[in-house]
């Protein structure tokens, strides 16, 4: 079975960071895509104060049983460089995400295709909702900092939906963005993924997986945690240095499902971060039990550690040891 690298990206990683209640109306600025028409069923909650909707088309006739995941353009690129201070939103029945991006991948507006690798080859992550409008409070970023959207990038989202019912759904996304000129006293947050996609799991077995990657370069990490679904058991993420000594940067000895959307991070201040240095390895180890009978794959099920360093908003995802930005 093969997996994308765009797979691997966004598939999984459904948290919540810099999101916080999910919103809702129908108002958008200029440049970007907007549909007023909302599906049948869907009815978010009302936008906030001082939030720009951008409300996503359609996704039509998802079949019963379907998984899957589509990219669509919803801004223009920006003409100067601003900052994200929130995204929350929701999504219709059978919502597994929608994460906003920004991007030089370049497609009409209001274009709505399934994701390809280029598509997610230069990007950089603004925020996310999951599973029907689910956020979490443990996503909220830390005072003075952001993400960013360059200048010269537009917006594009990555929406995940799962079709559990016996009849195909339409399903849809409203992602609420505060948005604020750049401002160079703001910390800018950037994501570090570890992942490994080759998850396969047998019906009514346990299961591990050890995923590895050598940093390529220096990270100041504020956050981190461990990402996996419903069927985890417990995870761990370590770091192993050139002087072979080892530390811990989160144990989950016991996994919840609601770590899936509410993740658990270590923190650190902006005073004085985690340093990673460059040749340093970091260890996750994702354990399983399969009691569903049957078997499991990526993206069902995932093993990552990720977090957000202090950076210019670079995406790095270092998949199966590859690094990559």
């Amino acid at each position: 079975m093969r997996f994308t690298r765009m797979a691997a990206i966004a598939s999984g990683l459904t948290f919540a960071c810099g999101a916080g209640a999910t919103t809702s109306m129908t108002q958008t600025p200029p440049g970007s895509m907007h549909d007023p028409l909302l599906i049948d069923g869907f009815d978010p909650p009302a936008m906030p104060a001082g939030a720009t909707r951008i409300v996503m088309p359609p996704v039509k006739n998802i079949q019963p049983g379907q998984e899957a995941m589509w990219c669509q353009w919803v801004a223009a690129p920006f003409e100067k460089d601003t900052d994200v201070l929130e995204i929350t939103g929701a999504q219709s029945v059978g919502g597994h995400h929608a994460i906003m991006y920004a991007t030089t991948a370049a497609a009409p507006l209001g274009t709505t295709r399934p994701c390809t690798d280029e598509d997610l080859t230069s990007v950089r992550y603004l925020g996310a909702i999951g599973g029907e409008g689910v956020t979490g409070a443990a996503g909220q970023l830390p005072p003075n900092v952001v993400y960013r959207i360059p200048k010269g990038f537009g917006l594009m989202a990555n929406v995940h939906y799962v079709n559990y019912k016996a009849k195909p759904i339409d399903g849809q996304a409203v992602l609420d963005m505060k948005l604020a000129a750049k401002d160079e006293s703001r910390v800018v947050a950037s994501l570090f993924v570890n992942i490994d996609v080759e998850v396969d799991l047998l019906p009514n077995k346990t299961a591990s997986m050890d995923v590895w990657c050598t940093l390529q370069d220096s990270l100041r990490m504020f956050w981190f945690g461990n990402h996996m679904h419903v069927l985890g058991t417990s995870a761990y993420t370590e770091v192993i240095r050139g002087d072979g000594t080892k530390e811990m940067l989160r144990n989950d000895p016991t996994w919840s499902p609601e770590f899936r959307f509410n993740p658990t991070f270590n923190r650190w201040s902006l005073d004085s971060p985690l340093i990673l240095n460059k040749g340093d390895k970091l260890h996750t180890r994702c354990n399983w039990n399969n009691t569903n009978g049957n078997e499991i794959y990526f993206p069902s099920e995932m093993c990552a550690g990720f977090g957000f360093y202090i950076g210019g908003g670079v995406q790095i995802d270092c998949i199966k040891g590859e690094w990559g930005t």
